[in-house]
């Protein structure tokens, strides 16, 4: 497994603790004042820090929030591809996926490889049409390895495409899923 992914943010966590030890010493010890043998608290100052971290609790909460709504997806692990394989000149295969959440734009990367290695030279002449599978919306296309931005609906209601391969005649493709991110970019 890939060490900077499962390593924990620690500049984050680091930033938390000190914001909020900062944030408990000015609410201990901002507005409360010693003079003449009393301790006094001056509730202007008290009003200010309050209103500080109100203001950096809630600005933290609402960058959470929107983060939280609009981050990256990654569904490769969700992604099955159906069809005939490998798949010959004008070939369709059907992807499905669970999508968790509703994004804008699915990012797909194909990989393609030749469906006889041995007896055709076709990769370099082939590409895959991407569509919904109702037929409907834009096609896109996708190249061996480059990422392919497909528009998704609103509505979050295409989970099925429709991959066509576009090759030389006589031509056979192994196709495959390198990576499927639900994006919002």
């Amino acid at each position: 497994m890939d060490e900077e992914k499962t390593r924990p943010n620690v500049s984050t966590g680091t930033g938390a603790a000190i914001g909020t030890s900062t944030g408990t010493v000015q609410v201990h010890f901002g507005p409360v004042t010693y003079r003449s043998g009393q301790w006094f608290v001056e509730w202007g100052k008290l009003l200010l820090v309050v209103s500080v971290l109100a203001a950096v609790i809630g600005g933290g909460w609402g960058g959470w929030a929107w983060w939280e709504a609009n981050r990256d997806l990654d569904v490769t692990s969700r992604a099955r591809l159906e069809g005939e394989r490998p798949t010959p000149d004008g070939g369709a295969l059907t992807l499905r996926f669970d999508a968790p959440e509703t994004r804008s734009r699915l990012k797909l990367t194909l990989t393609l490889a030749e469906g006889r290695p041995k007896s055709q030279l076709c990769l370099p002449h082939t590409s895959v049409e991407i569509r919904s599978a109702t037929g409907t919306g834009p096609t896109v296309t996708a190249l061996n390895g480059v990422p392919a931005m497909f528009p998704l609906p609103d509505d979050g209601s295409v989970a099925r495409l429709q991959l066509t391969v576009r090759t030389e005649r006589g031509c056979v493709m192994d196709v495959a899923v390198a990576e499927m991110i639900l994006t919002n970019d």
